[in-house]
């Protein structure tokens, strides 16, 4: 029962990609970054700080952007596949044609 719930689970939850989980690492880098922006403005650095925030909100909208356009141009491609495969009744490769 509890190994029939688990393939279930696994079949369910989507896998982590090798590119989510770099953007995920980049993300918290950067928002660490501004947090640390803080400390050191808090101890009197306010230039260091400045300088350290601005690269971290860059590098937040470069990588959240970079992600974001990656995602759309990859499920329009996909969309496009898949209305092509529907127009032309092709089988889909993961279907088991006898």
């Amino acid at each position: 029962m509890i190994k029939k719930l688990i393939q279930v689970y696994r079949k369910k939850t989507k896998k982590t990609t090798f590119t989510k989980k770099w953007v995920n690492r980049l993300l918290w880098f950067g928002v660490s970054w501004v947090y640390l922006s803080f400390v050191l403005a808090f101890m009197g650095r306010e230039n260091i700080a400045e300088a350290i925030s601005v690269t971290g909100i860059t590098e937040i909208i470069a990588v959240s952007l970079g992600y974001f356009i990656k995602s759309v141009v990859e499920t329009d491609k996909e969309e496009k596949m898949k209305y092509r495969r529907d127009s032309n009744n092709v089988p889909r490769s993961d279907e088991n044609v006898t």
